[in-house]
């Protein structure tokens, strides 16, 4: 009797000790879940905000941004001025398009070398040179200055183009993902080679924050429909992902070379220097939510004057919180 006694006594206790288990468990789950969720009830997002001067518009608040997702009004609820040194994989097509007979190998090595030189102070700067594959990579360990002779050593280009497939691989570089960082393309825009897709890329660089910036190399005389429409996607991509495109035209006269620099200085000023925005998400919001963005005055009118950069698509979750 005392032994069925002791053994109801100790069948009591597993069971309750279970039960304790069980609750603390599921309180520990509601909690990460209450935490993801308020995490996830809003998105950072890189914007910038330039005048027709190309200059940083200063001293901007969240009552300055307008902005909606899916025609509905969402809340701005805050806005930092981020000054970073951000990595930039410096991504140059070395395809059989960019080659001596066109100018576009003259070209190509001078924007690729102006932004190593000019830039290396105030980016992080990896190399990658493609063709239908990649060529070669000076990455994120090495000197930006040893990526110079890469330059100075190309010869013509040659082989197929697979561009959006370069992409790719410079966004791997770029793993884990850091606030700032960008893609700059020095290419004509074409691709006939590449598993990759234009959207396929768009996601993922949107997903990571990832900007791209493109300095498009001018067709040649007699180009194909597939190399205008890839630069018509490649223009796209850099505003889906808040980027921008300078534009190389002539950068073979030495004041083409100056008005290109200064041209190219403001983009590498809009890769180091942006608003870090913080916006209300609805639940149920998860990706590849389209959104709008707008700068206006205090009457809520929007400003003329000046240009938004910023992701077409709201970041994941993931991404807008945990990068730094």
């Amino acid at each position: 009797m005392v032994q069925d006694f002791d053994d109801e006594v100790s069948s009591v206790t597993f069971f309750r000790r279970k039960a304790l288990q069980i609750a603390v468990i599921l309180a520990l789950g509601a909690t990460v879940w209450a935490q993801d969720s308020d995490a996830c009830a809003s998105r950072r997002v890189i914007v910038n905000v330039r005048d027709r001067q190309g200059r940083f518009v200063m001293g901007l608040q969240p009552g300055s941004f307008q902005a909606t997702l899916r025609g509905k009004p969402i809340s701005v609820l805050s806005v930092s001025r981020r000054v970073t040194s951000p990595r930039v994989v410096l991504l140059l097509d070395h395809s059989g398009s960019v080659n001596r007979s066109n100018h576009e190998w003259e070209a190509s090595r001078f924007v690729a070398g102006h932004v190593v030189a000019s830039a290396s102070t105030a980016l992080r700067i990896a190399l990658v040179i493609f063709s239908d594959r990649i060529l070669d990579t000076v990455d994120f360990d090495h000197s930006s200055s040893d990526a110079m002779p890469k330059l100075l050593n190309l010869g013509d280009g040659k082989g197929p183009t697979a561009l959006y497939d370069s992409v790719m691989y410079a966004t791997g570089l770029l793993e884990p993902a850091q606030l700032g960082d960008a893609i700059y393309i020095v290419s004509d825009g074409g691709d006939n080679h590449s598993k990759a897709r234009a959207r396929e890329v768009e996601q993922g660089l949107t997903s990571r924050r990832i900007r791209l910036f493109w300095a498009d190399l001018p067709l040649a005389m007699f180009h194909s429909e597939e190399e205008e429409l890839g630069q018509e996607e490649l223009q796209g991509l850099a505003e889906a992902t808040g980027g921008a495109m300078v534009t190389t035209q002539g950068v073979s006269s030495p004041a083409g070379r100056e008005s290109f620099g200064a041209r190219a200085n403001v983009v590498y000023d809009m890769m180091r220097s942006f608003y870090e925005l913080e916006a209300g998400v609805p639940a149920g919001i998860e990706r590849n939510a389209t959104w709008e963005l707008k700068v206006v005055d205090d009457h809520g009118k929007k400003l003329k004057d000046v240009e938004v950069f910023y992701p077409r698509r709201l970041p994941s979750c993931v991404a807008s919180q945990h990068q730094n």
